[in-house]
């Protein structure tokens, strides 16, 4: 039988971060001479009493320093005549933890030094982040290379010499901000040229035909980079794995094919622990692997702050990793745990005795976890085209606010979803779910269209908000929605008030629970004219608000404009809002819009999800099954602790139980069902069979736990 490879079966990983600059380059003088203590086979054992089974090691850090014997780089003087990279791959193949290589790929000091390794602003001065602030005593300085320079064969020949000469399972190359950024070097210049005949246009203007072209072309450019990058450690060998630091993310990067390219996908945790943040950035990694494997890295780092995101030197409390890493494992991900080591070369105490208790935790959850794959009910478009061409100067109350509204309410509804990208967005792959959410995807192909109109006319439900497919893929406006047909509605043209009113004119089980006779405020949000077609029921209208009024701006006159369209097309069924009811949510939290969208997401799913839930808003539950096993597992994890949604900055210092969650399962076959019980404790679980459900109550939730029918 063959064996898997790693990242299917291990979900505890470990990076040790050294970062660490040559004693005599610091700017702070009278340090001590670091790594001075560095003691190899103590760390390793460290790692395996705190239950690691991959671990990340430092062969080239963001200093241009190596920490091996190399004839291509600069090896650290820290370190002297040893070879670090091979103590610990001896040492941790001893003890059987995965052995993983870290290399940093365009932040390098040594590189930088060269003129022709350098990333490059529009006037030609070399990329080089530095923090001014006047007081500090050391120079927080980012400089980047550029890898589609010179730059890049010196990193291709640091990573054959690596693969070459070390039994190592893998790479974890870190940094590719040389490719997500515009780079205005000669070399990139030249490739532009040389390929479009055009010059690289000096700043962003995602209206312009010549901006556009270097974007696509800067995409298709960073495939084949990474394509090399990947393919010069493959060709020695190919079993070995290769994962990419922040995958699909950035500037300049096709999501998509990027991601095709490595073994795994793989993204730093850098937002608030708040409700849904990590959730959503795991969701976004699995829908850009086309569903391979992927990890999310989580801080030691203390990460909290009301002004953004800050990087505490802190021990995070040991709740707040809890939390952190069973929504990881929630969604199925493997946790890397980030680790700096100490000046001296040690590992801080503290660290490694929480983390040996919350990866015993985390052990005994695995059974759960290989091989699950998430079930299809919902699926939440995510439109990279969107944000890209439509977004202009505030990429979020231009579309992000939408896609996170959309999100936040089927979370908090507890509506069993997956993010589906421009990949899924076929027939044949939307045949899966029961129902496809839009919000506010401008930007849409023909192709698409027409893949979206054959789904819901065999049976398929839709909810689309705004201006959904109002133009083609790159931004520009169609006079009429691609999707005019499926919304059963013409567009006329944008509402002149940025605050308006939505007025419930029937009851539908969209507006179940809403109150009728107080229109909704769409504060700050536009709504769109659109002219219904006969067949079309509206059940909700724009109201305009009074006229120069200054507090608040009451509603006055009821329109003849429809807010809300319920119709069918097809066999499918389809809602349609003509404002950004979703963004609204993202924006102030009012329940009543997140009802709306959780209303109209069930009522075109035609059917009830397989998993329902009555548990607060902060209790996310994530569905998969075990096809082989034949389960069902339900993942329960509680966020109150870090407050109701919305709070940023927040942090998890403390448990806050929830009592009698309530359940309501599908059976995964028609017979009875063999075993329900609560995981990991393996305790069996009351339930009531009623047709082809089931249902249970949970009488105490923690932080996480799993509810598995077999």
């Amino acid at each position: 039988m063959e064996k898997k490879p790693w990242f299917k079966t291990v979900f505890r990983g470990y990076l040790l971060d050294f970062q660490i600059p040559e004693t005599e380059e610091q700017t702070v003088l009278g340090q001590p001479a670091n790594l001075r203590n560095l003691d190899v086979k103590k760390i390793c054992d460290q790692l395996a009493r705190a239950h690691v089974k991959a671990t990340y090691i430092h062969a080239k850090d963001n200093q241009g320093n190596c920490y091996y014997n190399t004839g291509v780089g600069h090896k650290h003087k820290g370190i002297g005549d040893r070879d670090i990279v091979a103590e610990f791959i001896e040492e941790l193949h001893k003890r059987d933890i995965i052995a993983l290589l870290y290399v940093q790929m365009s932040r390098d000091r040594r590189s930088w030094q060269y003129e022709e390794h350098r990333a490059r602003l529009s006037d030609g001065t070399p990329f080089l982040r530095r923090d001014a602030t006047s007081l500090l005593p050391s120079k927080g300085d980012y400089p980047i290379c550029c890898l589609n320079g010179p730059h890049r064969e010196y990193i291709i020949a640091i990573l054959k010499e690596l693969t070459a000469n070390y039994d190592m399972e893998g790479f974890w190359l870190d940094n590719w901000e040389g490719l997500k950024l515009p780079c205005y070097c000669e070399y990139c210049k030249a490739k532009f040229r040389e390929d479009t005949g055009l010059e690289i246009p000096e700043k962003p203007d995602w209206k312009s035909l010549s901006w556009r072209t270097y974007y696509e072309w800067r995409k298709k450019l960073n495939t084949e980079i990474t394509r090399e990058v990947i393919e010069a450690i493959k060709s020695i060998k190919p079993h070995v794995s290769v994962t990419r630091n922040g995958a699909g993310f950035g500037f300049g990067v096709d999501m998509e094919g990027c991601c095709d390219c490595d073994d795994y996908v793989s993204s730093e945790f850098h937002s608030f622990t708040g409700f849904g943040n990590l959730s959503q950035q795991c969701e976004m990694e699995r829908a850009m692997s086309g569903g391979k494997s992927f990890e999310v890295e989580i801080w030691r780092f203390f990460m909290a702050s009301a002004r953004g995101v800050q990087r505490g030197y802190q021990v995070k409390p040991l709740d707040m990793y809890r939390l952190e890493m069973f929504s990881v494992l929630a969604h199925g991900g493997i946790i890397q745990f980030y680790d700096q080591i100490n000046l001296d070369g040690t590992l801080e105490p503290r660290v490694i005795e929480l983390l040996e208790k919350v990866y015993s935790e985390v052990m005994i959850r695995e059974e759960w976890l290989v091989d699950a794959k998430p079930i299809e009910f919902a699926a939440l478009y995510w439109s990279k085209y969107t944000n890209d061409y439509h977004g202009g100067n505030d990429k979020y109350l231009n579309y992000l606010a939408s896609f996170d509204g959309a999100y936040y309410s089927m979370m908090e509804e507890h509506i069993p979803f997956n993010i589906v990208m421009d990949r899924q967005l076929t027939t044949q792959s939307l045949s899966d779910y029961k129902v496809l959410v839009m919000p506010n995807a401008v930007c849409l192909s023909d192709e698409q269209a027409e893949a979206i109109r054959k789904y819901v006319k065999e049976g398929g439900g839709l909810v689309a908000t705004y201006r959904t497919s109002l133009a083609n893929l790159f931004g520009s406006p169609r006079k009429d929605f691609a999707l005019s047909d499926v919304f059963h509605a013409n567009y006329i043209e944008p509402l002149t008030y940025r605050y308006s009113y939505i007025k419930i004119e029937r009851e539908h089980p969209v507006t179940k629970g809403i109150y009728m006779e107080l229109p909704m405020t769409m504060w700050k949000a536009l709504q769109l004219k659109v002219m219904p077609f006969r067949d079309v029921e509206v059940v909700g209208k724009i109201v305009y608000p009074y006229r120069g009024f200054q507090m608040g701006n009451p509603p006055l006159e009821l329109t003849r404009y429809p807010a809300i369209l319920v119709s069918r097309f097809g066999k499918g069924r389809v809602v349609y809002f003509s404002g950004e009811v979703d963004s609204v949510y993202a924006q102030y939290g009012h329940p009543d819009y997140k009802r709306l969208l959780a209303n109209a997401i069930r009522w075109a799913a035609a059917t009830r999800a397989p998993v329902e839930v009555d548990a607060p808003a902060t209790v996310e539950i994530v569905v998969s099954k075990q096809t082989k096993e034949n389960r069902l597992i339900i993942h329960l994890v509680n966020y109150t602790s870090v407050s109701a949604p919305w709070a940023k900055g927040r942090v998890a210092q403390e448990t806050i139980p929830i009592h009698n969650i309530k359940v309501r399962a599908k059976k995964m076959r028609d017979r009875s069902v063999g075993r329900v019980y609560f995981a990991p404790e393996n305790k069996e679980m009351t339930y009531v069979e009623k047709e082809s459900y089931i249902e249970v109550e949970v009488p105490r939730l923690e932080v996480h736990g799993m509810i598995v029918i077999e």
